[in-house]
């Protein structure tokens, strides 16, 4: 029987460092010795049979090898596209089977029918397509599909090929923030590969004659353009001499999950569910339902509905992949209340410190007990101490929750366990002088924060085995308590100037010395029971709004919402912007360069127009959902287009001769006064932040360019942090100290 006993909260879940942590996990070699990356191009144009032709593939792989053919390749003397076509599909395949591996992104893709949505959603992937074209020319296909989800599988000439479509790796969000630092938003592999590989290697060709592929008429460019995408995701996936892959198979080891399952399983629901039946599978065998205590058998009915999927059957779906890619259009709002946001001071910040609370979500559940099934138990209905506190609830008094004081979470312990090991190869790491060795024990470290982090997602999930929404927003209704006592600590105890806090970060725009740092994350561990460690500092921040702003950290960008990184502006636009903040970096006045763009543009001296102008959007959903006539519909309809499918148009001036359509396919009919006004609207508010008047600085009727006046931030903070405050916050950390019971946890009363 595992009983709790509540004098210090549930820090007797130990998560810190010991050295008898148990076996270490084996450090095993990557899981795959050559893998084959290919990417397909096919037309956008359906045939009599409303199908997409392949025109292009791009091969890469393991050992160096990079190749792209075309159906021009083919195409011979006699110009037969359909007989070109069918030897391009067949070199595909020959190809394909001389490997057991082989990935793509968003290659296995599907449009079908979605039960939980009750409709057709999404948009087929390169194996769909390749496999159409191969049964269509009476061609061996290697994929199969399945009969159940329509799903395909490349299953090789030999059934024993496996493909990973990278996709679903690098979208799924627990590992975009735990391998990746949430070092990209988009899902895009433009945009991925920058941030992996950095701006020089990442990124796609740029240049193109062209507005799509069909319309590049070089065979060079065209080659390089399918091969582009392959050499890519290779070169992404092998960083680090393979690192992702090697997270993933060792959280393979680590649930009992096959390698391939973890890989393609773009959230983390199936991860969890597998662990926790395992956990709850052990529990019930514990438990004696039957001739138990009154609580033993309460407990046993709870597990065992949950380990059978009864407990939230009207919910909770087995075997549907694409339960973990619903919309946020499938709620009306928010289930629950989510992190907190503090309302930003706009402005223009120097030096600005921004300080991070390690796994806040995690360290609620461990902190307060938090499981699937320890919230409102049975057992302590009637036990005041089990009460969450109304401050938890932001002071509302009618709320009558409690969690359990019986029994330890199942998720609980768990998580507690994972951080515990988590901690101890994370000190390993430090310990060894061997730097490949090092770097393994930090590979096993971010196998169990995947794992750690992706925690709190089984409980909120809708369509989880092991949902409970009411544990889903009592852990963020603990996180948002403590991130705002966190900021009470800095602005009370250290007269810190907090301009903006989001979740679990704050930002600091005061002078921040070593000691002070020291002391506010002693004072927030030794308060709340939380690890807030310095996670960056600006050397300029810009803030525009929520989630809206600029910080230069060590001569890089990090950029959060603003429009100049949007998918709907187009590829001059979003240059511009990028070189307006590089100027900002550099101190250089931006309005001059910007001036010269606009001039470009209005002389028709940019280059390349049809690639620079052109806007590429996607449908997120069918054409006859779309409530206003957006472009999406409206070219949509049009083309007769779907959920997925991708419409490329040019601004232009509403007339009579288009029918007052804003927008055009064709780049002579593109309006520059509406390229102009998009790139006004986009580089604005950073302007407006710096001062500069921009009516004035963007008028080709002036013939010079003002300097903005210096503004001095109101929120600065000057001087030196006097020696008499000093010994003041060291006295006050003492005494903390020094009251060791369960007053110093009073705060948030865990």
């Amino acid at each position: 029987m595992n009983r709790l006993q509540r004098t210090n909260g549930f820090r007797d879940l130990d998560v810190s460092y010991s050295s008898s942590m148990g076996s270490l996990v084996p450090i095993r070699p990557k899981p795959i010795k050559k893998i084959l990356s290919f990417d397909l191009e096919w037309s956008l144009d359906k045939d009599e049979y409303g199908e997409n032709p392949i025109l292009a593939v791009g091969f890469s792989d393991s050992q160096g090898y990079n190749q792209a053919f075309l159906l021009e390749d083919f195409l011979g003397s006699r110009n037969n596209r359909k007989a070109a076509e069918k030897s391009l599909l067949f070199r595909i395949v020959s190809i394909i089977n001389r490997y057991d591996w082989s990935m793509g992104f968003y290659s296995t893709g599907i449009r079908a029918y979605n039960p939980l949505k009750g409709k057709v959603i999404g948009r087929n992937s390169d194996l769909i397509q390749l496999h159409r074209r191969l049964v269509r020319y009476s061609l061996e296909s290697p994929i199969y599909i399945s009969d159940h989800t329509n799903s395909p599988y490349l299953v090789g000439e030999n059934r024993n090929h496996v493909h990973l479509d990278a996709y679903k790796l690098f979208s799924n969000q627990v590992i975009k923030t735990s391998v990746y630092n949430g070092a990209y938003n988009s899902n895009d592999l433009d945009t991925i590969s920058r941030v992996i590989l950095g701006s020089e290697r990442g990124g796609k060709h740029e240049g193109l004659r062209g507005s799509t592929f069909e319309t590049i008429m070089d065979l060079a460019e065209k080659r390089n353009y399918v091969l582009q995408d392959a050499k890519l995701l290779m070169d992404c996936v092998s960083k680090n001499n393979y690192e992702l892959l090697k997270v993933m198979n060792l959280l393979s080891l680590l649930t009992d999950i096959p390698f391939k399952t973890i890989c393609n399983s773009k959230g983390v629901t199936k991860i969890w569910t597998s662990i926790l039946d395992d956990l709850v599978k052990k529990g019930l065998t514990n438990i004696d339902g039957v001739n138990g205590s009154d609580n033993e058998v309460l407990r046993y009915e709870v597990l065992s509905e949950y380990y059978i999927g009864q407990y939230h059957r009207q919910n909770y779906v087995d075997g549907v992949e694409v339960i973990e890619n619903l919309s946020k259009e499938q709620h009306d709002g928010p289930r629950y209340i989510g992190g907190w946001v503090f309302d930003p001071v706009p402005g223009e910040y120097n030096n600005v410190h921004v300080f991070d609370i390690t796994s806040l979500y995690p360290t609620m559940i461990v902190n307060n007990n938090i499981s699937f099934e320890t919230v409102d138990c049975s057992c302590c209905t009637n036990n005041p101490l089990a009460k969450i506190p109304n401050q938890i609830f932001e002071g509302n008094n009618n709320v009558e929750e409690h969690v359990c004081l019986e029994y330890h979470g199942i998720l609980t312990t768990q998580i507690a366990d994972y951080m515990n090991k988590r901690i101890g190869y994370k000190k390993r790491s430090k310990e060894v002088e061997n730097n490949e060795q090092a770097r393994e024990y930090e590979i096993i470290s971010n196998a169990y924060k995947i794992l750690i982090n992706s925690a709190y997602g089984q409980l909120g999930h809708t369509y989880s085995k092991y949902e409970n929404v009411r544990a889903a927003e009592l852990v963020t209704r603990y996180g948002r308590y403590t991130i705002k006592q966190c900021i009470k600590i800095a602005e009370d105890m250290f007269s810190w100037n907090i301009i903006y806090g989001d979740t679990d970060s704050i930002f600091v725009s005061s002078v921040v010395s070593e000691v002070d740092r020291q002391l506010f994350t002693d004072i927030c561990y030794l308060q709340l029971n939380v690890n807030m460690d310095l996670d960056k500092v600006y050397d300029k921040l810009l803030v525009v709004g929520k989630k809206n702003y600029v910080g230069i950290s060590d001569r890089n960008f990090v950029i959060k919402g603003l429009a100049g990184k949007k998918s709907d502006r187009c590829s001059w636009v979003k240059n511009v912007f990028n070189q307006m903040l590089n100027d900002y970096k550099n101190d250089i006045n931006p309005c001059f360069m910007l001036r010269d763009e606009i001039r470009k543009l209005e002389t028709g001296k940019l280059e390349n127009l049809e690639q620079q102008l052109l806007i590429v959007k996607n449908l997120n959903k069918d054409v006859d959902e779309y409530k206003v006539n957006v472009v999406q519909k409206l070219i949509g309809t049009d083309k007769n287009l779907e959920d997925g499918d991708t419409v490329r148009y040019y601004l232009a001036d509403s007339t009579k001769e288009n029918n007052n359509k804003k927008y055009t396919e064709n780049v002579a009919e593109a309006s520059m006064k509406e390229y102009k006004k998009q790139l006004i609207n986009t580089v604005k508010p950073i302007l407006k932040l710096l001062g500069y008047d921009i009516q004035k600085e963007l008028d080709f009727t002036t013939s010079y360019i003002t300097t903005r006046t210096e503004q001095q931030s109101p929120l600065t903070v000057n001087g030196q942090q006097s020696q008499v405050r000093m010994v003041s916050l060291k006295k006050k950390v003492k005494n903390m100290r020094a009251r060791t019971g369960i007053e110093k946890y009073q705060l948030i009363q865990i």
